[in-house]
């Protein structure tokens, strides 16, 4: 029986949220349209307690690559 979740994909990301939340978001969507779902981590805990790696990492055959990004609001 196979996974009906495997080398699957999320919607796109809808605007809205916290800020920063939808740029994270989609970025992660832009790495799983590359990688593929199972190949993708999305905010992996770092080594101290209540901390991340990164906001996505993806670990795909032989190589790691992080992704963390930062996003600034302005107010007009």
């Amino acid at each position: 029986m196979s996974d009906p979740m495997r080398f699957g994909m999320t919607d796109p990301p809808e605007v809205g949220g916290q800020p920063g939340d939808y740029e994270e978001r989609g970025a992660q969507w832009f790495l799983e349209q590359s990688f593929f779902r199972d190949f993708i981590y999305r905010t992996p805990r770092g080594k101290k307690k209540g901390t991340e790696l990164a906001d996505a990492l993806v670990l795909f055959d032989d190589v790691g690559a992080a992704r963390s990004g930062q996003s600034a609001v302005r107010q007009p």
